[in-house]
């Protein structure tokens, strides 16, 4: 999980200014999250298939723990948001 994880980051920061798809990356966030799941199938842990899968959300929807951005690089302010109910981190 973790190379596809990086590639898939490399390809999202290689394709991003041409395709102004992502306002935030949470880079660190997925390299944590596929590195734990990683650990997880090692161990024998039954996972989701969706474990597996990169998750894009739209930034008009909270996440958990990330800066609100609204769809807008103008917009990136404020502390990130302490509940977010459409999307929570490693859930």
């Amino acid at each position: 999980m973790p190379d596809f994880t990086k590639a898939m980051l490399e390809r999202i920061k290689a394709e991003g200014p041409s395709t102004h798809a992502y306002i935030s990356l949470l880079e660190q966030e997925a390299l944590d999250g596929a590195a734990d799941g990683q650990r997880k199938l090692d161990a024998g842990e039954m996972l989701s298939p969706l474990a597996r899968a990169p998750l894009a959300g739209q930034d008009n929807i909270c996440l958990t723990g990330a800066p609100p951005t609204w769809r807008s690089t103008t917009r990136v302010r404020g502390p990130p948001h302490p509940c977010a109910p459409a999307l929570r981190r490693g859930q």
